[in-house]
Parts: structure tokens; C-alpha cells; sequence
């Protein structure tokens, strides 16, 4: 009997050469090709799926040029608010085109949406609001969770907000509103980052830079040109470190008492 040479055509996928058949007889097992992104969907006489499909069970007759067919694996994306609130759908996307994100409608309060990231720890953003991506995933119904990335909004106050005062009922409703994030923290030192409780005193009370010099909640803070070096801080850094400006002692857990007046 005759021998016949089957050539399998990968098209873009990779894995199968050849194979050889007796006439007569059937083809036998035929190779399985692999192609990311990808579905393997059978051999077939000519591209696109068209043609005949050629089968292990198919008959020997001659040599013969198989195509693979392919059909692009289908994946999702998941849109993660990360600390936010509201929700979104998820996005259906194809491997091998391109695929647009959807706008964000997550908020999340004193931040601004910068974009997406697949890290929850991101500080900056992957894909901007609507962009156009592909091929997140290679796997076939998977799913690509994108995280919202946040920056906080920052208000630094050169005055004082009114009301604020660093004890009493204003401070809660000064303070707790504030969109602050900027501020002196217990010991004195300036910080990002805080929370909307450190949000600046009202009064006269100021440092060499203009700002409030302390805090709604916090310690009373080292004001005016007797403090020298303890310049912005608290009674509790100068109570941690024992050590005062001349003429200041520590008078409890909120202040510290001074001959020059230059704690507030």
C-alpha cells in the first residue's frame, strides 16, 4: 500500500509538523497544536474552519495539508472600588483585540480616582479611566481584577479654619469635615497623611510658615520666638524627650506651662 504524508499547518500556533498514513487506512490520532490565547477547534482542509474537517477517523486517500482552526478565548474584567464605594459591571473582552474600560463610578471620600491597577497596594495607576487594553489574561473565561488607585486629597490651610478650636463642641464639627491631611502630628513633627481629626486650631497661633501650629484633639504646640529649637512641638515630645525651653514645664497631657508664654 501507498504512503501518504499529512502536513499540519499550525496557523500562528505551534506544536504539529507531520504525520504519514497508508492508503486506505484512517489518519489515526492527530497532533493537538497550542496557541495563546487561544481555542483549538480542529483540522480542517482549508483555513478559517472552512473545507473538510479531517478527524482521526478520516480515510488515507493522498497526501493532505491540514489548516488549524482557532477561536480567541473569551475573558472578563472585574473592576475593584479598593476602599471605595458603589459598584461597577464587569467588562467581557476578546484575546487578540482591544478592549475599553469602562469609566469609573466608584467615589471614595476626600480622594481622587488616578486609574486602574491589578496591585491593591498601587500608588500609581496602570490603565487611565476608559483606556484601551489587551490580552490581560490568556486564559479563557478568566478573570483580571482592576483596582482603583486613590490619591488623597490635601488641603493645607494658611488660616485657620473658624470654629476649630482646640477643645469643645466646634471641634467636631470643624474637624471631623475638614478635608485635611496635612498637618503637625503629636510630637511635633510635620506628616502627610493624617487623619481629618488633625485639622488646624483657630486663633493667633501660628509658625514661622504660616500655619496653624496645632491641632483640633491634639497637643498644644510650641509657639513664638522664645521656643528656639522647640519650634512646632508638643508638650508630649518635650514631656518624651524631658527636656523644655527655658521657662516651660510640662503641665499635663494637653499643655505645658511657660514664664515667656511660648506654649499656646
Amino acid at each position: 500500500a501507498n504512503g501518504y504524508t499529512l502536513t499540519y499547518n499550525n496557523q500562528s500556533g505551534s506544536g504539529c509538523t507531520s504525520k504519514s498514513g497508508t492508503y486506505g487506512s484512517t489518519w489515526g490520532t492527530l497532533c493537538t497544536p497550542s496557541r495563546t490565547g487561544y481555542t483549538f477547534g480542529g483540522w480542517y482542509t482549508s483555513t478559517g474552519g472552512s473545507g473538510t474537517n479531517v478527524t482521526s477517523s478520516s480515510t488515507v486517500s493522498g497526501n493532505l495539508t491540514v489548516y488549524a482552526n482557532w477561536s480567541a478565548n473569551t475573558y472578563y474584567i472585574a473592576y475593584n472600588s479598593n476602599g471605595g464605594s458603589g459598584s461597577m459591571s464587569n467588562t467581557t473582552c476578546t484575546y487578540g483585540s482591544n478592549c475599553t474600560l469602562r469609566s469609573n463610578s466608584f467615589t471614595k471620600s476626600s480622594a481622587t480616582f488616578k486609574g486602574w491597577s491589578t496591585s491593591s497596594s498601587a500608588s500609581s495607576a496602570d490603565y487611565g479611566n476608559g483606556a484601551t487594553v489587551s490580552n490581560l489574561t490568556s486564559t479563557s473565561g478568566g478573570t483580571v481584577t482592576l483596582y482603583a488607585v486613590w490619591e488623597v486629597t490635601t488641603t493645607v490651610y494658611t488660616s485657620c479654619p473658624s470654629g476649630s478650636d482646640l477643645f469643645g463642641s466646634a471641634k467636631s464639627n470643624t474637624c471631623n469635615s475638614a478635608n485635611v491631611t496635612s498637618s503637625y502630628d503629636n510630637y511635633g513633627n510635620w506628616r502627610t497623611g493624617l487623619s481629618k481629626y488633625n485639622c488646624y486650631a483657630s486663633g493667633a497661633d501660628k509658625n514661622s510658615s504660616g500655619y496653624c501650629s496645632r491641632t483640633c484633639g491634639y497637643d498644644r504646640i510650641c509657639v513664638g520666638s522664645s521656643c528656639g529649637s522647640w519650634l512646632g512641638k508638643s508638650a508630649e515630645y518635650m514631656k518624651k524627650n524631658n527636656a523644655f525651653p527655658s521657662g516651660c514645664s510640662f503641665g499635663g497631657q494637653w499643655w505645658c506651662s511657660c514664664n515667656s508664654g511660648c506654649c499656646s
